[in-house]
């Protein structure tokens, strides 16, 4: 089935420049079958940025009479979709995170994709791929980061240089294409979440408690009797207005304090202020 894609997306690059519109190729769902790596798992898909501005790029770069009308965006998302479809039992594009988050997806991927075009057959050509995979709260569960790059004359045969520079790009495109479905079937972090009943668990895992440092000198290991006329003022403010920050001042005050309390000072004659 793959191979038929591969074959389907291609047939425009051959045509050359043409006036028809841009085909778009819908991702839109895709029930999992043999050989699906999660095919319990749905997943929503979010063009990243660099995704977005792959038609920005095309436009400066003018090279629709290279790629066709056909262009590297309109494929990009289509192998992207595919891709997915590879590894997962449902995918929905969307047009961004809440978007996603509103169709309750069992995951959110935001896939940032970055296309370095041909300018001549000596140059390169490369595709990287980035998939951040989000749980429905938005909490990181996986990432998977590909790249493929070729320089045109070796992966080319000698001939006019339109031609070559469209196979240069496609061959680079469906190797890293191939590359993302095996980071993504080679995933544990997925593959772990797609083993909980509640797909939470492996992105809201909790994590160590901070370790908390005191020193022997925060608490006082001796006493005095209380002494009715010893008072004290105690200040402890770490933000001043136009000053640097003074860390620590209120932990110190703080420590400060009890050790008038253990040197007799009654609590009620402390007069003690913080900025917290």
């Amino acid at each position: 089935m793959k191979r038929t894609f591969c074959v389907l997306a291609l047939m425009p690059l051959l045509a050359g420049c043409m006036a028809d519109p841009p085909q778009r190729h819908d991702s839109s769902l895709s029930a999992g079958g043999a050989g699906v790596a999660y095919p319990a798992l749905t997943v929503a898909w979010v063009p990243g940025e660099n995704t977005k501005e792959i038609r920005s790029y095309i436009d400066k770069f003018n090279v629709f009479c290279v790629f066709g009308r056909s262009t590297p965006d309109d494929m990009v998302e289509t192998a992207v979709g595919a891709a997915l479809k590879g590894a997962f039992g449902s995918v929905v594009r969307a047009g961004s995170v809440d978007e996603a988050a509103a169709l309750k997806p069992d995951l959110i991927a935001v896939v940032d994709a970055f296309v370095e075009l041909p300018k001549s057959v000596f140059s390169t050509t490369s595709v990287s791929v980035k998939a951040t995979f989000l749980s429905p709260s938005r909490r990181p569960v996986a990432e998977a980061d590909v790249e493929s790059r070729k320089i045109v004359n070796e992966v080319t045969s000698f001939g006019l240089g339109a031609p070559r520079l469209k196979n240069a790009f496609w061959l680079t495109l469906d190797e890293s294409m191939a590359k993302f479905g095996a980071a993504l079937g080679q995933s544990d972090k997925l593959a772990r979440f797609a083993r909980k009943d509640s797909a939470e668990e492996v992105a809201a895992a909790p994590s160590a408690p901070a370790k908390v440092y005191r020193s022997d000198a925060d608490t006082p290991s001796y006493s005095a009797a209380e002494d009715e006329n010893a008072f004290a003022l105690v200040v402890g403010v770490e933000k001043y207005q136009g000053l640097p920050e003074a860390r620590f001042a209120v932990r110190d005050a703080e420590a400060v304090r009890a050790h008038l309390r253990a040197l007799g000072y009654p609590e009620r004659n402390i007069l003690y202020l913080s900025d917290r």
